[in-house]
């Protein structure tokens, strides 16, 4: 049991060490497994803080995943308006408005000289005189994403204003429709299981933004913030394409494990870790809602839960935090009827 999902990172980290120490063992020989994606973030935080060599298999690491660099486009944006961070943002939200808008538009910055932002802000000045249902909608979109990011920038710039970094974030991806986009992706898709990490890495996200405002005692500036994450995480402004970093890592990994070079802790779902097998597997997150997930069939649920115990060739680690921060507040958590199962069993 730990206190919370940090404190539960750290105790898993703690436990890899001293296996690895007293069994002389090889950090590969170790691995974490959680139920969903968004779990991994305070897993990294702890392995990065002592320096332990780890891999994501079946996924990026938390801040390289495609959301989570949407969000933090949006948060550069606000601190420095630069041009690749509006571009990323107006590509995913502003509707109408695709590539060859946004190459027209950067032609015509070019001619003038002005920043993106500001060409918008000129533009959108004067009401469109087009009678063409597809310009009026652009137009209409790119007022409407000025008017909001502008107001933003006002907001998150005013240091000392009592206004938490966090909930206007959350406020901000909302009313700018991202969230919306989410969420109908997530109803669109069959299997729905991607889209919903992807709101609950948001969600992971803002509990990490409000740890480290908690931390600086409610003093966090942005610029602070966007420091925070790049030393974290040597973030890069170009987070996009997803699907072509997946297969570069995956293409890497396997030269790695074919060179004998992969000495890392491996951190991956429950489902991805069919079919392998480690010395020493941790299993994180065994709270009731999490495992089994609360939007999941529980006999589904259970059959998914044995294959993590017995991914476990010689010792097996089972954490459950009493407390976890979501949606900016702390909740009692209650341990997995998984768990009272085995202990009735055993």
């Amino acid at each position: 049991m730990c206190n919370d999902q940090y404190n539960e990172g750290l105790k898993v980290v703690q436990y890899i060490k001293k296996y690895v120490m007293e069994n002389g063992g090889k950090y590969r020989d170790c691995a974490v497994l959680y139920r969903n994606h968004a779990l991994s973030l305070p897993i990294e935080e702890h392995l990065k803080a002592e320096n332990i060599p780890y891999i994501i298999k079946g996924s990026l690491s938390f801040f390289d995943r495609a959301e989570i660099g949407v969000a933090m486009a949006f948060l550069r944006f606000l601190y420095a308006q630069n041009d690749d961070d509006l571009i990323k943002i107006l590509l995913t939200c502003a509707k109408g408005v695709g590539q060859g808008r946004i190459d027209k538009m950067m032609k015509e910055c070019e001619d003038s000289g002005d920043s993106l932002w500001d060409h918008i802000c000129k533009l959108v000045r004067v009401k469109t005189k087009s009678r063409a249902k597809r310009e009026i909608e652009v137009y209409n979109s790119l007022k409407t994403c000025k008017d909001i990011l502008g107001e933003y920038i006002v907001k998150m710039n005013q240091s000392g204003s009592g206004e938490s970094l966090t909930i206007l974030l959350k406020n901000l991806l909302s009313e700018i429709g991202y969230t919306d986009i989410l969420e109908k992706e997530m109803e669109r898709n069959k299997d729905k299981s991607m889209s919903n990490d992807r709101l609950e890495n948001l969600e992971t996200f803002y509990t990490f933004i409000k740890r480290n405002e908690d931390c600086n005692q409610g003093k966090l500036t942005l610029c602070d913030l966007i420091d925070i994450i790049a030393m974290d995480s040597s973030i890069s402004s170009s987070e996009d394409g997803e699907k072509e970093k997946e297969e570069e890592k995956e293409e890497k990994e396997e030269k790695e494990e074919e060179n004998g070079r992969d000495n890392k802790v491996v951190l991956m779902t429950l489902h991805s870790s069919k079919g392998l097998e480690w010395p020493f597997v941790s299993i994180i997150g065994c709270d009731d809602g999490t495992i089994p997930y609360y939007r999941s069939g529980i006999e589904e649920e259970r059959r998914l839960f044995y294959v993590g115990l017995t991914r476990a060739r010689d010792k097996l680690l089972l954490t459950c935090p009493k407390m976890r921060s979501m949606y900016n507040k702390l909740s009692d958590r209650k341990l997995s009827p998984f768990w009272r199962e085995m202990n009735e069993e055993f």
